[in-house]
């Protein structure tokens, strides 16, 4: 099954970039890295991460998913460069990268092309709103974008075989407790397309993905630029964390038997106000003024303030 261009220009020659790595991190690095070659043909990633909660430049990662939970299902959190909203990766879902130049309905080629396959394959898939693409009413697919210097790095998400329970876990935002002005994620149906392809595994789809666009194999020495990017950026508090806009929390819960309200204001990840309501309040705020919302360095603070364990490991689990 190969793609070929048509008369309206859908595909250029095509290059493709191998990446086998799962690591979150350095996969967001390297697709930076092969975004700023100085190619004019169209670039081909298909990657696939372990588990991890993936938000747009521009939201609020503690109004996306829940940090305690996230640590507990060791998914690893990271912020990419393009807008839109908080996806759920894990090695049953597959991600593509097009780079291409940035001319009227690139994008638009781009999703027509990848649905095309799909419906080859044999999935009914049919476009969603806002670059996503769905079978049956059931989100399978979201995308992003960004442009710079005349490109576009258009990339989205395939949900295979994922574990669906594991997303819905923790990429479900919990907004209720959060004011802020960050753009938030749309919640939708989502169903893995295996049900539609007989069973076909990630690994599978990636291979046929790649082949279907029968694209040129190159292989460009990204490997040290892109494990240096994943450690400044990707990996680094300031940018996953520290780029959440400001917000303000809330929540009233019960602590080891003993109501508690917390309510406290946070910029670039760090409080900056907080007020503790109930048993011990003065003494939890004094010790979490100032922290930077970092899962470890909050443990640690509840613990040095509090003797009982199970009130702070209560404090802990409704603090974000």
């Amino acid at each position: 099954m190969v793609v070929n261009g048509d008369a309206k220009g859908r595909i250029n020659a095509m290059l493709y970039i191998a990446n086998d790595a799962l690591d979150p991190a350095y996969n967001q690095a390297f697709e930076a890295c092969a975004f700023e070659l100085p190619l004019r043909e169209d670039v081909l990633l298909v990657w696939r991460n372990r588990r991890a909660v993936v938000c747009g430049r521009y939201q609020n990662l503690y109004q996306e998913t829940h940090l305690p939970t996230a640590a507990v299902r060791g998914a690893a959190l990271v912020r990419r460069t393009t807008g839109g909203g908080c996806v759920y990766h894990d090695p049953g879902n597959v991600n593509y990268t097009w780079i291409t130049d940035a001319r009227d309905g690139a994008c638009e080629r781009v999703l027509a092309c990848v649905m095309d396959v799909l419906r080859q394959m044999g999935a009914p898939v049919e476009p969603l709103g806002a670059g996503g693409i769905a079978v049956a009413g059931r989100k399978v697919s979201g995308s992003a974008r960004r442009v710079a210097n005349g490109r576009l790095l258009h990339h989205g998400t395939l949900l295979v075989d994922a574990d669906l329970g594991a997303l819905r876990s923790l990429a479900n935002g919990h907004s209720a407790c959060y004011r802020s002005r960050a753009i938030r994620s749309v919640p939708a149906p989502v169903a893995n397309l295996s049900a539609w392809l007989g069973g076909m595994d990630a690994a599978t789809l990636a291979e046929r993905l790649v082949a279907a666009f029968a694209p040129e194999r190159i292989a460009p020495d990204l490997a040290g630029r892109a494990e240096a990017l994943a450690q400044s950026r990707y990996r680094a508090w300031s940018w996953t964390f520290g780029k959440s806009p400001k917000f303000v929390f809330e929540r009233a819960f019960d602590a080891g038997g003993a109501p508690m309200c917390v309510r406290y204001a946070a910029e670039r990840g760090e409080i900056r106000q907080i007020h503790v309501e109930g048993e011990g309040g003065a003494r939890v705020a004094r010790a979490l003024n100032g922290a930077r919302l970092a899962l470890d360095e909050v443990r640690a603070r509840l613990w040095d303030a509090i003797a009982d364990e199970a009130r702070a490991q209560a404090l802990l689990e409704n603090l974000f």
